[in-house]
């Protein structure tokens, strides 16, 4: 949202005295007590502006009217909501007491206080709030909520904002109409937004179709979860989550947040959990056709933990025809020219160790990374290094030749004659396809020097090499990599 790091919350510095001190050039630190019906209490347990930490999910559970506040909301503008709601969870809440006074009158104030001097209830520093439990707890469940709904406010106002302070209030006071139902125009809502320099942009006509897609990328692991076991067709769920055409409306983060929303994230993390209802429900979609889940699974050290899940795999829909499906994925790598430079497309950045690229964005030959130790490896191309090893049972395994070695799949998956010709067919410049052409040997080259790494470790160094001496380097176009004839060497 440029929300919680664009945005600080107040513009003023606390300064707190410490129990430590310098002296001669040393730090000197210490423990304090207070002295309780002629008890010495340490400090740390007696002493109530010592912080209870708890966070805004937590806390706005706490608040019966709260809910409510965002059900209304969300009537009027269901993004909106979302989006204060989500903010106002990540908060990290400090429940103390005695807070210090801090000035809230705006510099180019218009008006005075009305009433009574204020008390100082909460103040919130960046992602912080300190809240006054003895006074918090004395207000109604309403003013609860809408305290939250005040410093979630805070995220959403620049800091450079003429009377900024005001127009927080303001537009905390908005909601509590829009929660009793006396503001429900949109348009009204919209025009409340616009006045009080609320950072929103979103077009509701444009992303409602896409409203329950969005709301599951910002919900909580649990919701999420039991959205997906409902779900028939995860693979076209997901697809139409990233298919939305809705740039520079979002907020950024939430823009993040969905571009890493992807099915082989969930898989991993269920497989990692060993959550085995939501792993047997990916595992048996036959139609996943962007990652291979049982693959991902098998990436994973724990689950040769754990039977149930190491059965789930075996037996999956996704494991059967696991080789073909990965050497088809594989054989469509692909070298283009896209805005004068050469892009590598998924497919192919899979052999590399690029990761935070986003989804399906096209990533410059050049700066792709190789793959330098095992951890570097993407999670299915892993899994298939341990699918490998599942298969190894002695030198004449005749799966082994009729996988890899013998395979005429596995030259086109590994090899790089296609991409060396596609760059020549897609550079503007000489140089330009030199170095991509070298950039192209290196990442293949680095993958099945991180094998030999994977096999040594998993079978023996003997095993591993023999299974490397079996491959056909002419076919792969590159040539056997310089650590396995070191290693052959030593022997």
């Amino acid at each position: 949202m440029q929300i919680k790091t664009y945005f600080s919350t107040i513009s003023v510095a606390l300064v707190f005295l410490n129990s430590n001190i310098t002296l001669a050039g040393i730090r000197v630190q210490g423990g304090e007590a207070i002295r309780i019906n002629h008890s010495l209490v340490l400090r740390d347990l007696s002493d109530k502006t010592v912080c209870d930490w708890t966070d805004g999910k937590t806390l706005s559970e706490s608040i019966p009217e709260f809910k409510k506040v965002f059900q209304k909301l969300s009537e009027i503008n269901w993004y909106f909501s979302l989006s204060l709601k989500k903010e106002i969870e990540s908060l990290n809440i400090c429940l103390t007491s005695n807070l210090i006074k801090i000035n809230t009158q705006d510099a180019a104030a218009l008006t005075t206080i009305y009433g009574d001097e204020t008390i100082q209830v909460a103040i919130r520093l960046e992602n912080e709030v300190y809240i006054d439990k003895i006074l918090f707890d004395q207000m109604s469940s309403k003013s609860q909520a809408m305290l939250l709904v005040h410093e979630g406010m805070h995220g959403f106002i620049p800091l450079d904002v003429e009377r900024r302070n005001q127009k927080v209030r303001s537009m905390t006071k908005v909601i509590a109409k829009v929660a009793s139902g006396a503001l429900t125009s949109q348009k009204q809502f919209i025009k409340n937004i616009q006045n009080n320099d609320v950072f929103y942009s979103a077009d509701l006509k444009e992303i409602s179709p896409y409203r329950d897609e969005i709301e599951f990328a910002l919900s909580d692991s649990n919701t999420q979860k039991e959205v997906l076991l409902k779900k028939t067709n995860l693979e076209d769920f997901f697809k139409k989550l990233h298919s939305m055409n809705i740039t520079n409306t979002l907020y950024l983060d939430h823009q993040n947040i969905i571009d890493h929303t992807t099915l082989q994230n969930f898989t991993l993390e269920a497989c990692k959990s060993e959550d085995t209802k939501l792993i047997e429900k990916i595992l048996y979609q036959d139609n996943i056709a962007q990652f291979n889940p049982a693959l991902v699974c098998l990436s994973l050290e724990n689950v040769f933990q754990n039977n149930v899940i190491l059965q789930l795999v075996y037996q999956s829909t996704a494991l059967k025809n696991a080789f073909v499906k990965f050497y088809n994925k594989l054989s469509q790598k692909e070298v283009m020219q896209e805005n004068f430079r050469l892009k590598a497309n998924t497919e192919l950045e899979l052999l590399s160790s690029n990761r935070e690229t986003g989804l399906n964005k096209k990533t410059p030959v050049m700066q792709l990374q190789p793959v330098l130790v095992i951890e570097d490896l993407n999670p299915e191309l892993k899994g298939f290094f341990q699918l490998l090893v599942l298969i190894f049972p002695g030198e004449d395994s005749e799966t082994l030749q009729e996988q890899v070695f013998e395979n005429e799949d596995f030259y086109k998956a590994f090899g790089i004659g296609k991409l060396n010709e596609q760059a020549k067919n897609a550079a503007h410049f000489p140089r330009e396809i030199s170095y991509a052409r070298a950039q192209i040997k290196v990442i293949h080259q680095a993958v099945f020097e991180v094998l030999l790494e994977f096999l040594e470790k998993e079978v023996s160094t003997e095993r591993a090499l023999w299974f490397l001496n079996q491959i056909h380097w002419d076919e792969l176009g590159i040539q056997k990599p310089q650590s396995i004839k070191k290693m052959e060497d030593l022997k």
